[in-house]
């Protein structure tokens, strides 16, 4: 909702603020990467199935071809329609110089303080994930020699310090920065899955045996008043991620039978096959909404913020559709997987970053 909307009222104001913690919302997207990157390996007693140069091949394959062709889909826009300061959260990714596409390219652009918003400023966490799967092997050899408490205990504490280590380099370490502490919600992602789906007889207990429930009312209380207590962000990431990860096994252990048939309808798992591509091109499509059709239309703040919600969600939608027809579905190896009781066509996550976890 980043548009030029003026926001007065108490509803509207509500809504900023909570499109202002988007930032969450990332940290919940690497916990259930995690968790599903997991499956097939705990699926395969513990390793890769194909080795670690084919799991690379196969991510490069799946992430790097649309990412790159929204870059030239983006630079194109701001070269034609999009490249001119209009108040908007916009401003941020321009203007564009030859070092600013390098960092992309590279998948760098998370590391400046001054490439981090340029260009598009949703690729951040695509640079953070990507270095992520670089480390997956190691993590996954880690956990079948030293077991997933220990890996994952180990994962939080390293880079959680690792984060503190780099503070002092003046590198990007902000909310859209490297992010090392991701590589801790990562495990808990993958450990979410071990407990949810390994057949293990004390990982089978424990899942059964602990009220999963409660455990996820608790925690999301937890962060709730850590978040109205200002406690410092990366602790509120680490916190966001373990709701996230006991929410990931109640769901996928059948506690909330409820929302896992609300998560299993077939509009939600279809949009979830191409929510890549909306994640890739929402921020130019956004501004191109807002210069072209909110602008011109000189609506009041509470008007122009209804429009952005209902039309100007649905113009992403379509738009982000068939830009995956284009860029994102020719690199998708298809696969049936079960979401719900009932047999849906859609995309593994081995394949997808996105698409809706397997439950049980």
């Amino acid at each position: 909702m980043h548009v030029a909307i003026e926001w007065n009222s108490l509803p509207q104001k509500i809504i900023y603020k909570l499109a202002n913690e988007g930032h969450y919302a990332v940290d919940i997207f690497i916990v259930l990467s995690g968790f599903c990157l997991m499956l097939p390996i705990v699926r395969n007693n513990g390793s890769l199935k194909e080795g670690s140069w084919q799991f690379f091949l196969k991510r490069a394959k799946r992430i790097l071809p649309p990412y790159y062709l929204a870059l030239a889909f983006t630079l194109l826009l701001i070269y034609t329609l999009i490249g001119s300061k209009t108040g908007t959260h916009w401003d941020g990714s321009i203007p564009v110089t030859n070092w600013d596409i390098f960092t992309r390219l590279t998948l760098l652009q998370d590391v400046f303080l001054s490439t981090k918003s340029k260009i598009n400023y949703a690729f951040w966490s695509i640079s953070v994930e990507w270095r992520i799967y670089l480390l997956f092997p190691l993590l996954v050899i880690s956990w079948k020699k030293r077991g997933p408490f220990f890996t994952t205990f180990l994962a939080v504490v390293v880079s959680f310090a690792l984060w503190f280590v780099l503070e002092p380099t003046g590198l990007n370490l902000g909310k859209t920065g490297i992010s090392p502490h991701y590589i801790g919600l990562f495990c808990l992602g993958m450990l979410a899955t071990e407990l949810a789906y390994a057949k293990q007889k004390s990982f089978f207990d424990l899942n059964k045996n602990l009220p999963w429930l409660h455990l996820v009312i608790g925690s999301m209380v937890l962060t709730a008043i850590a978040h109205l207590m200002k406690e410092h962000w990366v602790l509120l990431d680490l916190m966001v991620g373990c709701t996230a990860a006991i929410f990931l096994i109640a769901l996928a252990s059948g506690k909330l039978p409820a929302l896992h048939r609300i998560l299993s309808c077939r509009p939600l798992v279809f949009v979830g096959t191409f929510a890549y591509s909306i994640y890739l091109v929402h921020a130019p499509l956004l501004q191109l909404i807002s210069q072209y059709v909110l602008h011109p239309l000189q609506l009041s703040s509470l008007a122009g913020l209804i429009f952005m919600i209902t039309a100007g969600t649905f113009l992403v939608v379509a738009a982000s559709y068939l830009f995956y027809l284009v860029a994102e579905k020719p690199f998708i190896s298809k696969k049936k997987i079960l979401t719900g009781s009932k047999g849906i066509d859609t995309v593994s996550r081995e394949n997808s970053p996105t698409a809706l976890l397997p439950l049980k």
